[in-house]
């Protein structure tokens, strides 16, 4: 079992703050899941590359796939690798709709690789993932359900020369009220020179469905900062049971180039922690065009 990491905020308005500087500082089930062996084929407009997520613990593990595309399912190929015996254990794919975020428990993941538990956990085990599509984003989360503590693990790996901010403008698995004793805090700031109205497009995160969407306005360098609950409020929606999570998409409408950045912290009101969630890292390496369409050989 590994340590786990957290943030203590002992109040709103110092959660705010704490956002508010982290924002400045980064500037941005397995639904078809078949253990297979077939590698992508790379075609114009894909640039496929390799993302590693690692520390994964058979007990506290939950690993996010998300699609932001407005077009999907779009395609992840997963490798379960061991780290110290260097060879690939098991394979999967995983398809993400458009706008969703489908999480995978551990083990959910060793069962889509067609792998047991006793087998796997003998391991120090990474996800090699692969996906070109623009808008793919992923994040590693751990939670240990006995002590409640929770642990943003995701880290990144970002592609020369790629332009990486309309990654900031979305988030994925945000609490709903079903999950109401740890409530997701939203912070979305207006980081531009004008003011401006805006858009947060909700989204069921199993589905991509579109819930609905919440405009409001910002004034220059202005945040905004509401529980996820307001937004359900906004929109007249309460959660089936089948919904602990909705991902947001924020968009400028007034003024099209105006930057914005979003961030989202987990209060755990039983034990008051909190846990900075903003981070969420790329899967895509950047849209290329090639020459002639390449096809990559099958993996082996």
């Amino acid at each position: 079992m590994k340590n786990k990491i957290t943030f203590l905020a002992p109040s709103w308005l110092l959660q705010t703050a704490v956002f508010v500087a982290l924002l400045a500082a980064f500037g941005a089930f397995a639904q078809q899941a078949r253990a297979q062996g077939i590698a992508p084929n790379v075609s114009n407009g894909d640039a496929y590359r390799n993302v590693a997520i690692l520390g994964l613990d058979d007990e506290t593990t939950f690993v996010r796939f998300a699609n932001f595309r407005d077009e999907g399912p779009v395609r992840n190929y997963v490798e379960v690798y061991s780290l110290d015996e260097a060879r690939t254990l098991g394979r999967f794919d995983l398809d993400v709709p458009a706008k969703a975020s489908l999480q995978l428990s551990y083990l959910e993941i060793i069962g889509a690789a067609g792998l047991n538990h006793t087998a796997a956990s003998a391991h120090d085990l990474a996800l090699y993932v692969q996906n070109g599509r623009e808008a793919q984003l992923w994040q590693h989360v751990q939670y240990d359900v006995r002590t409640e503590s929770l642990l943003n693990a995701s880290a990144c790996s970002f592609a020369p020369a790629v332009d990486y901010i309309p990654d900031g403008n979305v988030l994925m698995n945000v609490h709903t009220t079903i999950i109401n004793h740890i409530p997701s805090l939203i912070t979305v700031h207006n980081f531009s020179d004008q003011a401006g109205t805006f858009e947060a497009k909700v989204y069921d995160s199993k589905t991509g469905a579109l819930i609905g969407a919440v405009p409001f306005s910002l004034g220059a360098r202005q945040s905004l900062n509401e529980s996820a609950q307001w937004f359900q409020d906004q929109l007249g929606f309460t959660p089936a049971r089948h919904q602990p999570h909705i991902n947001i998409e924020v968009s400028a409408t007034s003024t099209p180039n105006a930057t914005v950045l979003v961030g989202h912290v987990l209060l755990n009101t039983r034990t008051g922690v909190s846990t900075n969630m903003s981070n969420v890292c790329p899967i895509h390496g950047g849209i290329i065009t090639l020459d002639d369409p390449v096809e990559v050989e099958p993996k082996t």
